[in-house]
């Protein structure tokens, strides 16, 4: 039979493990190079983090939401604009278009010229001021476009959108910072020809 004393010294003893770590001396350039690795993937992982937290454009087109396309004539009021009569006729349904422009003073956009017809706006384009907006921010806010190659000219177009861009091109050639000379944005699957 086991008494408190005997119980008490088998709780107390343990055994000990140790574990067998090689002493490994290396030499002063591979120390070296596994510190500069060590430091360059903690910049690059550091990099990577902070671009997936950049913010996303801010669309340059959003205050502008009441002049889109299906939104009333009206809201045109608001912005001063000046309107011509008549410019031509609906490819859609045969009726007057008119054209209003309207001319900030400052901003991003140098006019922006409204077409509707019946009161209800179908098309509106953005003149974009010299080197204000480039390819690549078009491309951060919608994605990939569509390119059609027009001689010394290229437009871009988001079909889903129904969103295309014009720009100017050097020997045929455009890149990500390419200025944009206007965006048109146009109703559903209507088309307007002035």
């Amino acid at each position: 039979m086991a008494t408190a004393a005997h119980l008490d010294g088998e709780a107390r003893t343990f055994r000990q493990y140790s574990i067998y770590i090689p002493n490994i001396k290396l030499p002063f350039y591979v120390q070296f190079m596994l510190l500069m690795t060590t430091i360059m993937a903690i910049v690059v992982i550091g990099l990577a983090l902070s671009v997936k937290h950049v913010a996303q454009p801010q669309n340059p087109f959003l205050p502008h939401t009441e002049i889109s396309p299906g939104q009333s004539s009206d809201a045109l009021q608001k912005y001063g604009a000046f309107c011509a009569p008549e410019i031509g006729h609906s490819a859609v349904n045969d009726r007057l278009l008119q054209e209003c422009n309207i001319r900030p003073a400052t901003g991003l956009f140098s006019r922006i010229t409204v077409r509707g017809t019946d009161g209800v706006i179908m098309q509106n384009i953005f003149w974009i001021r010299e080197n204000a907006l480039v390819v690549g921010d078009l491309i951060l806010l919608w994605g990939q476009p569509n390119i059609r190659w027009n001689g010394h000219y290229a437009n871009l177009s988001w079909p889903r959108s129904r969103i295309s861009a014009h720009v100017g091109t050097e020997g045929g050639y455009f890149n990500y910072f390419t200025p944009v000379q206007h965006v048109a944005f146009a109703e559903g699957p209507r088309r307007i020809i002035p």
